[in-house]
């Protein structure tokens, strides 16, 4: 009954020969240019394909159908439960294990049409088609209020039904929890039942068979033209969710399969918002009659629905929606770039969050400032998590945290993935990196494919002794290629104060504990639980003044780093990266941790882009979202090089050049994600997540799940398939004894 499909976007690289981008959301979005005209592919792009990519819609008939053999059940229902899809009888189906299954579901915009009883009161039915290996019966609720009891016989295939008055429906997100009874004790790994599908709505014929998507994929010919085609019955519906951009259409042909006609409505739904209905149409069985059907602007920009629903049609007839899709204008190709000779990568620790106005206005930085208005400043760039050592891995290999290894402080980065330094390297491109992060070090696994590695330890050398390192090597290979890559200490303490600086750091008179060569071992110890050192006011305000301190003397090093280009008569051949690990939250009782928390804080970073003319765009602030797992490819690209394969991400400077909205990705360990759609943030695992707003709620401090039910299901849907990408094998540290003190003077 059902096919495996693929997930759009987000599919699980083994499972493809295309790149995937692990941050788009996906949608029922094809990425397959056969599925369109010839005379739309050069300049039309597909967003969302209703029949080759339906696994990511809604179908109905009579009700809200939930298949749950289909590949993305788990996600797009939010199935917790430890279930797995087995084959039966031509179909897939769902083998639970716990006694409750949950499940989420979203209504028609309509509603759904109930019958009533004697009394008058609405009566809602669910019905299922279901396997009983152990259970004997099955409770049924919805939104936490019984609906009936699903009476089950072991060993046989049934189709069953519960109905009641007590249940309600509401417009947005739903509940509805299967109860199984009369399972024996001690089966708890055993499988109790297995189910096909689920419908809810009004009462139906006990014959009723649901339209799942296999039964509603259709190759129809209608006047002798043959189309793939969506085949719905009335009244009957589908609906598929995706982003879509201003200036889409929804493209399709209708026509009616049987003697007869079919009514056909289309309407636009958005979250906190009245659906819109864009068209009604009229199916006839003579013809196909194509319809192009505008999304007016101030409905697109963002997550919606398209739905098509069928209200009426003859006795008999289904009606036929040929080659339904929504498409957009294509993305502008972008112009033939110049190669930069040379890249300079420059990472800071702990940066603040926004570049060009460092820790609300405090910290002086002008040569960042200088670079910022002769480049592109990108202003939602985003760290892919808040473990430092993990967010650069990114960098250098263009995949997410779960692919490199590189998760928390015990683990190396696996020597899988394909490092930019590899790339640079089999160019024929001389490469160094230097870093003055321990968590970055050899013992860390980011010394392979370099040339060139060096590494300096906190409790022994000076924060920006890395910069001066990276002169003297510069000039040592000025006239050839090269790819600089610096891990810079940047805010994160110790840091470097000596006595007659100590003088002029607020604030005055200071006693207390936060002395700058061991602030990190300090603080570490306040961070503790029951906390062993005391961090109060006059203490927060030492450490901030600290770590402008040491910002300015970083900002002075790229300074002296720049000067080093000219001199070597390369700065107009190099191409200039400047960003950072992973931020510093000023709202943590004690800060300059490397926070584990998931969160906009610790996540949001500067990028500064300074390319050499003719190398790219001119200079300009990008509102397009970044991640650190773009900078890889980008960084090979303003190489000229091409990125390998197994890159995710985009290029940032081709952003610039066409800003678009796309959402972002960060992982954490354990399981953690954080997925960032505008000003949407979905975070948790992919058992359990909750959704904000940050227009509305600046601390997610409250779930808007159910309040945008949409967004909801198409973002918990991506952060699913990110962990549907296997691991790598993890890889174990080795602490010696000068790690482990470099690890203790940072504060670990």
């Amino acid at each position: 009954m059902k096919h495996a499909g693929l997930l759009a976007a987000l599919v699980v690289a083994a499972c493809s020969s295309k790149r995937h981008d692990p941050t788009t959301i996906p949608s029922a979005s094809a990425t397959v240019a056969d599925t369109l005209d010839a005379s739309t592919q050069s300049d039309r792009r597909l967003v969302i394909d209703m029949v080759e990519r339906s696994d990511g819609c809604t179908l109905g008939h009579e009700g809200v159908v939930l298949d749950l053999g289909e590949p993305r059940a788990h996600a797009d229902l939010a199935i917790k439960e430890p279930t797995a899809t087995i084959e039966r009888d031509g179909a897939t189906w769902e083998r639970v294990t716990d006694k409750t299954l949950t499940m989420r579901f979203v209504p028609p915009s309509s509603g759904l049409a109930l019958g009533t009883t004697d009394a008058g009161k609405p009566e809602l039915f669910v019905d299922a088609r279901v396997h009983s290996l152990l259970a004997k019966s099955a409770s049924v609720y919805i939104n936490g209020h019984a609906v009936g009891t699903w009476s089950l016989a072991k060993g046989e295939t049934k189709l069953v039904s519960a109905h009641g008055t007590a249940a309600t429906i509401n417009a947005g997100t739903n509940q509805l929890m299967i109860r199984f009874n009369g399972v024996p004790k001690g089966s708890t790994n055993d499988a109790i039942a297995q189910i096909d599908w689920i419908r809810v709505g009004a009462q139906i014929e006990p014959s009723y068979a649901a339209t799942t998507r296999a039964d509603a994929i259709v190759t129809q010919s209608v006047g002798g033209v043959a189309k793939r085609a969506v085949s719905l019955p009335a009244p009957g519906f589908i609906r598929c969710v995706g982003f879509v951009p201003h200036g889409a259409t929804l493209e399709l042909a209708y026509a009616a399969a049987g003697k007869g006609n079919a009514d056909v409505v289309v309407r636009a739904v958005k979250d906190r918002a009245a659906p819109r209905e864009l068209a009604t149409l009229h199916a006839n069985d003579t013809t196909w009659t194509p319809a192009t059907i505008a999304i007016p602007d101030e409905l697109s920009g963002g997550i919606m629905a398209i739905e098509i629903s069928i209200p009426s049609a003859s006795n008999g007839v289904r009606a036929l929606l040929g080659g339904a899709r929504v498409t957009a204008s294509a993305s502008p190709v972008t112009p033939a770039r110049k190669p930069a000779r040379n890249a300079l990568v420059i990472v800071l620790g702990q940066a603040p969050p926004s570049q060009l106005s460092l820790y609300a206005g405090k910290t002086a930085m002008p040569t960042l400032d200088a670079l910022g208005k002769d480049g592109l400043v990108f202003e939602h760039h985003r760290a892919t998590t808040s473990w430092a050592g993990g967010s650069f891995a990114s960098l250098l290999t263009g995949v997410l945290p779960p692919q490199h290894g590189a998760e928390d402080e015990a683990a190396r980065m696996s020597p899988e993935p394909v490092t930019i330094a590899r790339a640079a390297r089999d160019a024929g491109i001389q490469s160094a990196m230097f870093t003055a992060n321990p968590t970055t070090s050899a013992p860390y696994g980011f010394d392979r494919d370099w040339v060139d590695f060096e590494s300096t330890m906190p409790a022994v050398d000076s924060a920006t002794r890395i910069f001066d390192d990276a002169v003297q090597w510069i000039a040592k290979h000025k006239g050839e290629r090269f790819l600089v890559v610096l891990h810079a200490r940047g805010g994160h303490p110790p840091w470097d104060a000596n006595a007659e600086e100590l003088k002029t750091v607020p604030p005055d008179a200071y006693a207390g504990s936060i002395e700058p060569r061991h602030a990190g071992e300090i603080l570490a110890k306040a961070r503790r639980v029951p906390p062993q050192v005391r961090f109060g006011d006059t203490d927060r305000v030492r450490a901030w003044a600290l770590f402008d301190l040491q910002m300015r003397a970083h900002d002075a090093a790229i300074a002296k780093l720049l000067a080093a280009l000219r001199e070597a008569g390369e700065e107009d051949q190099t191409a200039v990266f400047v960003t950072g690990d992973a931020a510093t939250s000023s709202i943590s009782h004690v800060p300059f941790g490397d926070d584990a928390t998931l969160d906009e804080t610790t996540l949001t970073l500067p990028l500064v882009v300074k390319l050499p003319v003719g190398s790219g765009p001119p200079a300009a602030r990008v509102s397009t979202p970044t991640s650190s797992l773009d900078l890889a490819r980008s960084i090979l690209s303003a190489l000229g090089l091409t990125a390998p394969p197994t890159f995710g991400g985009i290029d940032v400077i081709d952003a610039a050049a066409a800003q678009q909205e796309r959402s972002i990705v960060a992982t954490g360990a354990r399981g953690k994600i954080s997925l960032r759609e505008g000003s949407l943030v979905l975070f948790g695992t992919a058992d359990k997540s909750q959704l904000c707003d940050l227009d509305l709620d600046a601390a997610c401090a409250t779930d808007a799940s159910s309040t945008l039910p949409l967004s909801e299901m198409l973002m918990r849907s991506a952060a699913t398939s990110v962990f549907a990408t296997p691991p790598v094998s993890g890889e174990t540290v080795v602490f010696d004894p000068g790690l482990s003190a470099a690890l203790r003077a940072w504060g670990r």
